[in-house]
């Protein structure tokens, strides 16, 4: 029997969030970032990796707040259809934001984003009963953005 040569795989590590990209990639996966051929091989100290729970958990909170604010609107307004349509939209900004700070672990940049956008959604959707959501999805996504 002959053994047969296994080809390895040369991977590239990205040197702003260390995920392992094929060799033949020029632009990081998960951020981005320009891989240049110097990453090949080298992986990032895990220390300088910024965990993102701060952001997912004050977006999952801010959407979970929103979610409330949405349910005492719809509750409050059952006989109007404009206070009705504050309560559906604050829902589904709510759940946007919780979307949007699931993907910040990921991709912080456009979680971020995603969170902003909900979070002044939310603050349109009848803000008297939505603020405590608004203002906690609104720091997470500048959290996200800003953090490096």
């Amino acid at each position: 029997m002959t053994e047969e040569k296994k080809e390895e795989i040369i991977k590239k590590y990205c040197t702003v969030c260390g995920i392992e990209n094929n060799a033949d990639s020029e632009y990081c996966n998960r951020c981005g970032a320009l891989l240049s051929p110097e990453t090949a091989e080298k992986k990032v100290d895990e220390s300088k990796i910024i965990p993102r729970t701060v952001e997912l958990v004050l977006g999952i909170l801010g959407g979970i707040f929103g979610i409330i604010g949405g349910i005492v609107i719809l509750s409050v307004g059952l006989y109007s259809s404009t206070i009705l349509g504050y309560g559906i939209s604050a829902i589904i900004a709510s759940i946007i934001g919780m979307i949007g700070a699931s993907l910040v672990v990921k991709y912080p940049l456009r979680g971020g984003i995603i969170l902003i956008i909900s979070g002044v959604w939310l603050l349109l959707s009848y803000s008297a009963y939505n603020l405590f959501g608004t203002v906690l999805l609104i720091a997470a996504g500048l959290l996200a953005i800003i953090r490096k």
